[in-house]
């Protein structure tokens, strides 16, 4: 089957890179709006990083000072920006707000995660501002319950024990309540629709070369 798969198109040859599904992409053979094999491949690869960072333990509280730690975060944030908007794209939308400090640009934890991403990812951003050309944070962990700064009306809070709360700005996002729940809500909705894709690709190209 997977070599039916292959010759239709549907897995990249080694020797050939992305060259098949891009001629058929250009023959028209996927349709907007629907999972082709360059979804399929960003959505597997997505959670295999997410899941291999996850699983490092970079973000254990003795690994705060590694030089890979920010690496290690705005990869995350990356992958997981790249699987919300697939879940909109091909599912739902991932829309929880519990722990989310909804502001006008925030409704919920999938504004959030681009808003981090966006922050992390521009240094020059206006996001780190806690005040507007005065005051910058730009990535800050607090481990547990406390107070990481207080300024002026505005206080930079963890409100939970047993969890790790990455700060940017004014706002904040936490690693199990927002990053580890909304990577496993988008596990649920995402890889069902993979895999049926892939049964739907494997059973045309075995029609294809029956025919």
């Amino acid at each position: 089957m997977e070599k039916a798969r292959a010759e239709a198109g549907w897995l990249m040859p080694k020797t050939s890179g992305y060259a098949a599904c891009a001629k058929l992409r250009r023959r028209g053979d996927y349709k907007e709006g629907t999972m082709d094999f360059f979804d399929e491949c960003e959505i597997k690869q997505s959670i295999q990083r997410i899941d291999e960072l996850l699983g490092s333990g970079i973000f254990d509280r003795k690994h705060i000072g590694n030089v890979l730690y920010r690496s290690a975060f705005i990869d995350l944030l990356i992958c997981l920006r790249d699987l919300m908007f697939k879940c909109r794209k091909f599912s739902e939308p991932i829309r929880f707000t519990d722990d989310v400090v909804v502001t006008d640009e925030i409704k919920h934890v999938s504004d959030l995660v681009k808003y981090v991403r966006d922050a992390v990812c521009h240094p020059d951003s206006d996001a780190h501002y806690l005040e507007p050309g005065n005051i910058r944070a730009s990535l800050n962990v607090l481990y547990g319950k406390g107070t990481l700064i207080q300024t002026g009306d505005f206080n930079s809070v963890s409100e939970h024990d047993d969890d790790v709360c990455f700060f940017i700005g004014r706002q904040r996002i936490y690693l199990q309540r927002h990053i580890v729940r909304a990577f496993n809500e988008a596990k649920d909705k995402l890889l069902p629709l993979v895999e049926a894709a892939s049964q739907k690709a494997i059973a045309e190209s075995i029609a294809g070369i029956i025919r």
